[in-house]
């Protein structure tokens, strides 16, 4: 039931994000045609987006999430919104990615699957670009 709910909030804050507009950084610097921030997309391209995981060869496999850029990353996955703008609360890509308790809370499995987790300051840096707006 808690599961289910938290489902459930995490679909209406996603359609209601896209539903007023979603709005994208200033690209910094294009990283192979991803878009992200330069920041972000160092995280995300060399951690997240890479052979196995969630690239665009990968996705089917990794619950069609493909990262690879910041509009496939807005497509979502399988399951909806992986990012929720101005919310790492009920971002996915948060989530799984946070292994800090400091930071709060965590999703298991924990991503980048069975290797080493980000560090605290790459899990700020995510935090800090999704309440931007991402």
């Amino acid at each position: 039931m808690r599961r289910s709910f938290f489902i459930l909030v995490i679909t209406l804050t996603g359609a209601l994000s896209i539903y007023t507009g979603c709005r994208q950084d200033k690209v910094i610097i294009d990283l192979e045609g991803s878009r992200y921030p330069e920041a972000v997309g160092k995280i995300i391209l060399t951690e997240c987006a890479v052979a196995g995981c969630h690239n665009t060869q990968s996705k089917d496999a990794a619950a069609g999430l493909d990262l690879s850029s910041w509009e496939t990353m807005m497509q979502g996955d399988r399951n909806g919104a992986v990012v929720i703008p101005y919310s790492h609360e009920f971002s996915p890509l948060f989530l799984f990615t946070n292994t800090y308790a400091d930071l709060g809370v965590q999703a298991e499995p924990t991503m980048p699957y069975q290797r080493d987790p980000l560090s605290h300051e790459e899990v700020i840096t995510l935090r800090d670009w999704i309440d931007a707006g991402a």
